[in-house]
């Protein structure tokens, strides 16, 4: 049986309320893996979710907007480690995102 934590369970009601699934914003990290944080941020600004707040967060500290990245980083409940890494920021949100696309196996 595969259970989900209640945030796993939030984290998806705010997925399909937000109109922005996994695989779409599997692709933002990828742009983010990629330093292209303008393409990351046309997909994060749509979602909604907690996880795209993360995406968000992390678009604006590629962009040197600290500020702007705080307020994200707030509406996805998360503080960015001192001083940032944007390398383990995005391989952190790669693997929340992949928990959420993973299925269980029969």
């Amino acid at each position: 049986m595969y259970v989900l934590s209640s945030q796993h369970s939030w984290d998806i009601i705010r997925y399909l309320a937000s109109g922005v699934d996994t695989m779409t914003l599997l692709k933002a990290v990828e742009l983010l893996e990629n330093g292209d944080w303008e393409g990351a941020h046309s997909i994060a600004q749509k979602d909604d979710s907690v996880l795209g707040s993360w995406a968000h967060g992390i678009v604006h500290l590629m962009e040197g907007d600290v500020s702007n990245a705080g307020y994200w980083y707030k509406r996805a409940g998360r503080e960015p480690a001192e001083p940032v890494n944007i390398a383990q920021e995005i391989s952190a949100l790669k693997d929340r995102v992949n928990q959420h696309i993973a299925k269980p196996s029969p």
